[in-house]
């Protein structure tokens, strides 16, 4: 990067200054998206703790009491030794049961709902992270046009400045009859024209600071010092709006995944146990424990081709996330030539308004000195005021946007901050 802008360090001794990078680190503190991160970190960590516990053994309690208003009875048989033969079922019965399960093969049901569950997560991560960098940007143009306008006002002051001077001279030689009033108030009026630019200049970039100091919670002012950012040393990395086609993809194949696992087999062990009446055994109407344990096996057979219809949705649905990756590649590369020709633009341009900055200013003392010495008219020398005048926002303008275009195009990149 060219240095365009060199400023005696003891003009700042004594005032607050920022850098483009502390507004930046300041923003990953203070701006609230940034702190969704941490949270999101958290949520990865409680889906891996809790998918990893279906396989714990799980225990399940419950209990019953009902009372029925009619229960089952067995004819009565008129036999010698046989009056108690058939019990007699109460109306009101009891049971407490505690069943436990434990799951012995789930066809990979666990890992691939896992690895589904991840990668939404990374996808919502992702998104904040675009989200953020998209932030940086924000940061980046708002700090650049504070500098643009300082530039802009600095040159605005400077000309105010030499018009005061200049008004000094001519009301002498109004006060000796050597120039009309006419003359003199034509200066006048541009004095107060430039007044009125320096005033809409500071309240453009008063907002521009109030917006920038909101993102990064920075105690910052118009009379805090805006040092001009040096080139990013930092080397491009992937562009997060790349991850998200990444993720998608991971996603996608999750997904089909599940339905795959889904087809598998399923086998687990089983034990109950209780407490009541009536167990496992209705004829025996007493309170008393009772058991049983076992394994239960499940397979889905047949699916009806729901699985081959969602591979076929998956490699359609992979196939628009190609696209859509590859636009977004062409899109950005397009940027980035753009952005590459207007910078090699605006170094020419550098070049050539420093050039022109020096005949104009030549022209502009020539015109002074023939005002002065009443062969011009005040309306050429303003005309020539200002074309200097113009030349030299021109230039500062276009050694700012030099800067703009070149941190635009380090994010474009990828550069991380």
């Amino acid at each position: 990067m060219i240095s365009f802008i060199v400023l005696p360090s003891l003009v700042f001794s004594q005032q607050k200054s920022v850098t483009l990078e502390q507004c930046r680190d300041s923003a990953k503190v203070n701006w609230p998206n940034f702190k969704k991160l941490t949270l999101n970190q958290e949520n990865i960590e409680l889906i891996t703790s809790t998918l990893n516990k279906n396989y714990l053994p799980k225990l399940t309690l419950s209990g019953s009491a009902t009372y029925q208003s009619e229960v089952v009875v067995f004819p009565e048989i008129q036999l010698p030794g046989m009056d108690d033969f058939f019990p007699s079922f109460p109306n009101d019965n009891y049971r407490t049961d505690l069943q436990l399960q434990q799951i012995i093969y789930d066809g990979g049901n666990t890992k691939s709902a896992k690895t589904l569950q991840l990668a939404t997560n990374e996808l919502e991560q992702t998104q904040i992270d675009i989200e953020n960098y998209n932030l940086m940007e924000q940061i980046n143009q708002l700090y650049l046009n504070i500098l643009l306008l300082k530039q802009n006002q600095d040159i605005l002051i400077t000309a105010q400045t030499e018009i005061e001077e200049n008004i000094k001279i001519l009301q002498s030689a109004y006060n000796n009859g050597a120039i009309l009033v006419s003359e003199l108030n034509k200066i006048i009026a541009e004095r107060l024209k430039i007044e009125k630019q320096i005033l809409n200049t500071k309240s453009a970039r008063l907002n521009l600071i109030t917006s920038l100091k909101v993102i990064t919670g920075l105690d910052i002012d118009i009379s805090t010092y805006y040092q001009v950012p040096k080139k990013p040393t930092t080397n491009p990395i992937t562009l997060p709006q790349l991850k998200i086609f990444a993720t998608q993809g991971v996603i996608n194949q999750a997904s089909l995944e599940m339905n795959y696992r889904d087809r598998f087999p399923k086998l687990s062990f089983f034990a109950n146990g209780g407490y009541g009446r009536p167990g496992y055994n209705f004829m025996n109407t007493d309170l008393h424990p009772y058991g049983m344990v076992g394994i239960n096996l499940s397979w889905k057979i047949i699916d009806w081709g729901t699985y081959s219809n969602q591979k076929e949705k998956t490699v359609i649905k992979q196939s628009v996330i190609d696209i859509n990756r590859e636009l977004f590649i062409k899109n950005n590369r397009l940027e980035i030539d753009k952005l590459k020709t207007e910078l090699s633009n605006l170094k020419n341009q550098i070049k050539l308004d420093s050039e022109i900055i020096s005949i104009k200013n030549e022209i502009k003392n020539s015109s002074w000195s023939k005002f002065k010495n009443g062969t011009i008219t005040s309306n050429n020398y303003l005309k020539d005021f200002n074309e200097l005048k113009i030349s030299e926002q021109t230039l500062e303008i276009n050694k700012i946007k030099y800067i703009q275009k070149e941190i635009t195009l380090n994010h474009m990149v990828g550069v991380q901050y």
